[in-house]
């Protein structure tokens, strides 16, 4: 039996939070994924894949992402209440 090629992430309910965070804080902003992706000196698809919880993000990018939010990083791991 062939084993599946790929990995569940750990930590998924994380990632996710993680990436809603980035997008909530980024639409207060007023700016797109490019004008963000710019600011940030990176791929919109990075930060697309980002706020969509497809990727995670290491403490590099989040530290980044923080600064040109202007934010605090621990904003990042709140859970909201929707």
């Amino acid at each position: 039996m062939a084993k599946a090629t790929f990995k569940k992430r750990r930590n998924q309910e994380a990632i996710l939070i993680v990436g809603n965070n980035v997008r909530k804080l980024r639409k207060i902003k007023g700016w797109t994924i490019s004008e963000f992706a710019f600011k940030c000196g990176v791929d919109p698809h990075q930060i697309s894949r980002i706020e969509l919880g497809l990727t995670d993000s290491n403490i590099t990018m989040l530290t980044l992402i923080a600064k040109k939010l202007e934010v605090d990083i621990r904003l990042f791991f709140k859970r909201y209440e929707e």
